[in-house]
Formats: C-alpha cells, structure tokens, sequence
C-alpha cells in the first residue's frame, strides 16, 4: 500500500450500529432515529422541525424535537400530502437537511437539502415540509435498507467536528444497499469569479460499490438517486464525480504495483457537473479517495492503523479502533 493520504478534517464516527431484523418498518424507524441521533447528540446538528408522524411544528418556530426515540419514526406516508414521520436539522453550512418516511413500501425513505436553510412546516403539521426556493432531493421513492425481510442491517456514520459534512453507509450480507451524504467542498481556484455557489455543499446517494467508477460511485457520473445534486448560480445541478488518471483512464491499469507493494494507488477526488450551461468541475472533495487496486477490496476493509476505510466506491476516514462490519 502507497503512504496513506493525511485527513485534514476533524472526524466523529457511529460505527457498527447493527439493527436486528424484525420487519422492514422497525428497520427503517431505527436507521433514520439512529442518523438524527448521531448528528444531533455527537455532532451538534440543530433540529429545526420534526413530526412523529401525528404531530408535527405548529409553526415556523416550533422547534421541539418530537423524535426522541425511534417509534416516533414509523410513520410511512405514501406522498407530501399524507401523515409522516421526518425530522429537518440544520447543518454548520446553514443548510436544512429533510429525511422523511415517504414512500410506496416499508423499505423507502425520501431525503432532500435546503442550501439555503429555508425549510418549513406544511400548512397541515404532519405533512413533508417544504423549500420552495431551493429544494435538492437526494434520493426519493427507492429502498435505502434492500426490501428483503430477513437478516439484520448495519449501518456507519461519519461527520465532521464542523458540522459540514456527514455519511452514512448501510449494509445487509456483506453488501451496501445505499450510501449517501450531505457535504461541503473546496472551490478554491476551481470556479470562474462571480459564479454563486455558496454554500458550497453536494448532496449525493449511491449504491456503487465497485472501485472503478460505477454509476453514482465517487468517479461515476450522475443519474436520479444514484449521484449528486447542489445548487450552483441558482440552478439546480446534477452532480458526478472525477479524479486523476493513469495510462489512459480511471479504470485501473495496474496489474501489479511494485512502487505501493502490491496495494492501492490512492487519488483524491472531485465533484463535477454536465448539466445544461453549467458543465464543468465543481469543487474538491475533502478527505474522500478513489483507489487504483492491483488487488480488489472488499466493502469494509480497513487500510494502516484502521484510520481509513473502503466503503461504497471510495476511501474514507475511519476511526482508528474497530474494524468495520458488514453482515
């Protein structure tokens, strides 16, 4: 393995939350509870408005938190209009992040982001708030836990000690079912002067999990659930991903790697966009790599002194104590 590359942010982990089967609604209820749980409580997130699937803020300050255990979390609706359960946090970038049970199975969930922090209730308080101006929906009406109904899941979190970034990765058997975050990057002397992206923040979804740059993966480009969205020059974007190539692309071309005894040559990455009058590089990611293996990771495994780690498409901090769990 090549020297592993240094993380510049500050890092807090919720590693190895398992979640025992019992059916997909109580699997559902305890990852959102469990997400809201670790960045409210550890990281600092501030909550903004939740319903508990009854009752929700009565107005645009109400902000009592009505998600203090995960049975508040069971409520499914099938669209905007109907009865759920969600919580809104606000982020260190001002940003309003949205997850909210809605969909058309137990295994569903909707997640959006307001950059701007402009998230409020609906006119019937149970109801999916909303962000008119700028909202940018990072999955929707697709299953983030498999719709199997056997074999307990487990999920791990990360995020900055700034509040800017967070990621959770979910898995059931060994295999990710969906991963997905909300985090800032750094434009600095990527983007034209006067182009408004601020903040800078890309929420992403993905169930890539293959190193060399599937759809929605770190290096793939964006499709609906299965890549990025932000909000750049007050356009919504989609969002892909890029990093350095090697001998003709980002597919790995290495057979052997004598000069990082046989392991990973390990890239930063970028985000990017092809939409429409906005084509171009986005920003840096920050303390996220892709990695070009003579020999193929498995999901979890841990690189050095477990302080990184393979999850989804790409390289991620870790927190130096446990190894990762999958099944």
């Amino acid at each position: 393995m090549s020297q592993l590359p240094p993380i510049t942010r500050s890092w807090l982990f919720s590693p190895n939350n398992r979640i025992s089967f019992v059916s997909l609604n109580d699997t559902m209820a305890r990852l959102l509870f469990g997400l809201k749980d670790f960045l409210v409580r550890t990281v600092g997130y501030t909550v903004k408005y939740t319903c508990n699937g009854v009752t929700g803020p009565t107005s645009s300050v109400d902000h009592t938190d009505r998600w203090v255990h995960f049975s508040n979390c069971t409520t499914r609706g099938t669209s905007a209009a109907t009865a759920q359960s969600f919580v809104v946090l606000t982020d260190g970038n001002g940003c309003d992040l949205l997850m909210t049970y809605q969909g058309a199975s137990d295994d569903v969930a909707r997640i959006s982001f307001s950059p701007s922090g402009v998230f409020v209730p609906a006119g019937t308080s149970n109801q999916q708030p909303t962000a008119t101006a700028d909202e940018q929906v990072m999955v929707s009406a697709v299953g983030l836990i498999s719709p199997t109904t056997s074999l307990d899941r487990v999920w791990h979190a990360m995020a900055t000690t700034d509040r800017k970034i967070f990621r959770v990765f979910i898995y059931r058997a060994n295999l990710m079912t969906y991963a997905l975050g909300l985090e800032f990057c750094n434009t600095l002397g990527v983007l034209t002067p006067g182009t408004v992206f601020s903040p800078p923040v890309v929420g992403w979804a993905s169930t890539a999990t293959a190193p060399s740059g599937a759809t929605g993966g770190v290096v793939g480009p964006a499709s609906t659930n299965n890549g990025g969205v932000a909000r750049i020059n007050s356009v919504s974007v989609s969002v892909g991903g890029g990093g350095e190539g090697y001998l003709g692309g980002y597919t790995n071309p290495f057979s052997t790697l004598e000069l990082q005894a046989g392991g990973a040559v390990l890239v930063p990455v970028s985000f990017a966009t092809a939409t429409a009058n906005m084509s171009g590089k986005i920003g840096n990611r920050i303390d996220c790599w892709f990695g070009f293996w003579a020999v193929s990771p498995t999901q979890g495994d841990a690189l050095g002194d477990l302080t990184h780690v393979f999850m989804g498409s790409g390289i991620h901090p870790w927190n130096g104590v446990s190894y990762p769990v999958t099944a």
